[in-house]
């Protein structure tokens, strides 16, 4: 105890002085777009933005926490998840937020960046749980609502349904770290808003949950809509995957077992109940069931029997093939999964069974032949993870009933004080099916990939560091894009230098290349793609309140023909006690869409945007943030792009006549 109260005292002497940054409060939404931001363009931001959500609404518990829930931030090296545990076991729970400061690998900066998603509290009675729910501070009602101001040919022509207004709706009522509640509704652009052909009339899109977490043996409990995490993703996979990017050691996941589905992306999520309860000391046992329609491209045989050749994923419902399409397959899902955790180990087993009421028969192509079809899919995994001091290895392997099986493997490691190093191995057959996988891979279809992937972290001093990763790959098998087995490697080196608190600057060369189809080839053939992008950056605060961001991006592709695409875009971000400002200006040219340009832009909360440029024109928009009074705040964005290249803009129900495009989005929030 005195070892502990001494290096208590020890910490807050020695930095007092920044002990009032880790206090001081957290603008949740700046603060992830600082994260995302740091991550990249190349980066599945929608994805990792989804997570550090879902982690600032359900903070990890780092008193009960095992290794693989701080993994799961993907904001932490081996060596500090392993001095955070080391501390604790050492010196028994963290108090309060300051004790952080004692464990040595965690500067000041990394605190703060971690801190929004860390939970202090100790476990309390359901009562009270929800009695601190019904009175607490958290919970807030949402409202949104956007126009893209140009009409489109779909609304101009009568294709559409609906009118041209995006709205959704979301309340939350929780306790963070223990209760969730939500409600969340939502209508795309073009659909009704209201409809009375069937016994729901209400919007497009809805999603409940209620959730409860870490009440005696029950740890987690979700009715609704949920989401499940289990291994590397390969059978369960709840969409919480950065991917490749300038972090480099993000090939790791972490077991998060059942959460809320909170999203307003209208797929790949459960409907039904899930639940993880501890059957003893370290042993727990997760279970649960889903059964809902989904969208799908269902047609007729000639024999008058249904069925259907895919999943429809983009949730939208504004023409009538569209509706025609929505809800047309029920699909019924049940299994298991059993953890057993201690210490720096985890081990377990997971057992999914999916049902459909009408078969799956894909169109008979020779790149079709491996994909699934009929009405039932058996999965099961084993999964592991253990940590010896500053290495962690990990891996899955999993199977598909009576087709192919798939393999993740890897090891992330501290190799010293200063570097940190990850390689990871992955196997997925053609005829592997996984409906609700998600790992780490180049393609997203999670089958017909054989890849390896290094990363490296190298703090090279307290101001500069060194990132980078190397990930080879090759597709066994045909895919529609690609009529021959292809390869591929990508590669990113990325140089960060901070100066003092005032600047940071890095330089980052990614360079790409795949095999890709020809077109317009009489006979069917590929070639190899080579994509090189260049990035400078730099960030820089005049003082507390203003801050700046400017950006050079230029890439150059080689197929067909060579194309080069440059953007320059300069940010300014204003913040006052009760106005906050964010605005962009951006110029792009480039010679085609191989050459195409990405950019992560600020958005109203809970919003994402990552929009894409070719051809040659500008970009701008300003978000704004005011909360006159402590419940209300209120967000507006407004956006522009204007084309110089081009007399219309987009193609089919979705092109504009003409070369501007312009969009106004407005959000309220009261927080009760």
């Amino acid at each position: 105890m005195k070892s502990k109260i001494l290096i208590l005292l020890f910490a807050v002497l020695s930095i007092r002085g920044l002990a009032q940054q880790v206090t001081q409060p957290v603008d949740i939404e700046k603060h992830i777009a600082q994260i995302l931001m740091n991550k990249g363009e190349e980066a599945d931001n929608q994805s990792y933005y989804e997570l550090l959500l879902q982690f600032y609404n359900n903070p990890i518990p780092i008193n009960t926490c095992q290794p693989q829930d701080l993994w799961a931030l993907q904001l932490l090296t081996t060596e500090q998840v392993k001095d955070i545990m080391d501390y604790r076991k050492m010196y028994g729970e963290f108090k309060n937020k300051y004790e952080l400061m004692a464990v040595s690998s965690l500067s000041i900066d990394k605190i703060k960046e971690i801190l929004p998603f860390l939970s202090f509290n100790t476990p309390i009675s359901l009562t009270t749980i929800l009695k601190q729910s019904v009175t607490g501070k958290d919970n807030f009602l949402l409202g949104s609502t956007s126009q893209v101001l140009e009409p489109s040919n779909g609304f101009l022509e009568d294709k559409y349904f609906g009118d041209p207004y995006q709205y959704s709706l979301r309340l939350r009522i929780m306790n963070p770290g223990h209760t969730s509640l939500g409600l969340t509704l939502q209508k795309d652009p073009g659909e009704l808003a209201f409809r009375a052909d069937s016994l729901y009339t209400g919007p497009d899109f809805y999603s409940f949950h209620f959730y409860i977490q870490n009440q005696g043996r029950i740890k987690q409990l979700a009715l609704g809509d949920y989401k499940l995490q289990f291994g590397q993703g390969l059978v369960l996979g709840a969409g919480f995957l950065a991917g490749k990017n300038a972090s480099s050691i993000t090939s790791l996941q972490a077991t998060l077992k059942v959460q809320p589905y909170t999203s307003l992306t209208e797929y790949n999520y459960f409907r039904g109940a899930g639940t993880t309860i501890e059957i003893i000391k370290n042993l727990e046992v997760s279970v649960f069931y889903s059964n809902q329609l989904k969208d799908a491209s269902v047609y007729s045989t000639d024999s008058l029997d249904t069925e259907v050749t895919s999943l429809r994923t983009d949730g939208l419902h504004r023409t009538l093939s569209e509706l025609t399409a929505q809800n047309s397959i029920r699909e019924q899902v049940a299994g298991a999964a059993i953890t057993y955790s201690k210490g720096a180990g985890e081990i377990g087993i997971i057992g999914l069974y999916n049902s459909f009421n009408i078969p799956f028969s894909p169109k008979p192509t020779i790149y079709n032949l491996y994909k699934f079809s009929g009405k039932e899919n058996y999965n099961v995994s084993v999964f592991g993870r253990y940590t010896f001091q500053n290495v962690t290895l990990y891996g899955e392997a999993a199977h598909t009933l009576h087709h192919g099986s798939a393999i993740n493997l890897g090891i992330v490691s501290s190799l010293s004080k200063n570097i940190d190093f990850t390689f990871q191995y992955r196997y997925l057959a053609p005829d592997f099916h996984s409906f609700y996988g998600l790992t780490f891979a180049e393609s997203s279809t999670l089958s017909n990939e054989k890849g390896a992937y290094w990363g490296m972290n190298i703090r090279i001093s307290s101001s500069l560091t060194l990132t980078g990763y190397f990930d080879m790959y090759r597709f066994p098998w045909l895919k529609s894009s690609l009529p021959k087995p292809g390869l591929g490697n990508d590669g990113l080196v990325r140089l960060n230098y901070k100066y003092h608190k005032s600047a940071l600057f890095y330089l980052q060369i990614q360079n790409e290349q795949n095999d890709r189809k020809i077109s317009d080839a009489i006979v069917q053939q590929a070639m190899a793609h080579k994509t090189t992008k260049y990035i400078l950056n730099l960030d820089y605060n005049l003082e507390n309140p203003i801050s700046f961001r400017t950006r050079l991006q230029w890439t150059i592709s080689k197929f067909e023909t060579e194309e080069t695409g440059v953007l320059i875009y300069q940010d300014i971000n204003l913040s006052l006690r009760k106005i906050s400002l964010s605005g962009r200006y951006s110029i792009f040219d480039t010679d085609g869409y191989l050459s195409r340009q990405y950019m992560y832009e600020k958005d109203v909360l809970y919003a994402f945007s990552t929009p894409q440029f070719s051809g040659r024109g500008v970009r701008y928009y300003l978000l704004v943030k005011y909360a006159p009074i402590k419940p209300l705040a209120l967000r507006a964005k407004w956006s522009q792009t204007i084309y110089y290249d081009r007399s219309s803009i987009g193609s089919g129900n979705s092109e504009i006549n003409g070369n501007t495009k312009s969009q106004f989005t407005l959000q309220l929030k009261y927080d009760f």
